[in-house]
């Protein structure tokens, strides 16, 4: 049984996000590790992972991607850049689940392989 899109909900200021139980309107799990701004969620095609973004400055704004399951952070992809001007950079799955892309400061697209994390495709700019 997955997790359903409406059921998590972003905390911008605390930089986590929780999954809810919306029947008994409790919090099943929060998810921490980010150390800026989440931008974006996205659940996998199959409900069984969480895809994040956020603005983490690990160096010159790189930003990251988490794919998380029950509140473990399972894969982190690295490449996509944030920086102020560019804070609503969202993230996304393919329809199989095996890929994932995020949007970039730098107007690119980059695209990831979910199994091997390679950053296979960037695709032109916006």
């Amino acid at each position: 049984c997955g997790i359903q899109e409406k059921e998590m909900c972003p905390n911008m200021f605390q930089n986590i996000y929780q999954v809810w139980d919306l029947r008994k309107n409790d919090v099943l799990y929060k998810m921490s590790g980010h150390t800026d701004t989440v931008t974006g969620l996205r659940l996998s095609p199959d409900g069984s992972f969480i895809l994040s973004n956020a603005m983490d400055k690990h160096s010159s704004h790189v930003g990251h991607s988490s794919i998380c399951s029950y509140g473990r952070c399972l894969k982190v992809f690295t490449g996509a850049q944030h920086n102020f001007e560019k804070n609503l950079i969202k993230c996304s799955w393919s329809p199989d689940g095996l890929m994932i892309s995020s949007g970039s400061a730098d107007r690119f697209v980059y695209v990831w392989d979910t199994n091997s994390r390679r950053n296979s495709v960037q695709a032109a700019r916006a």
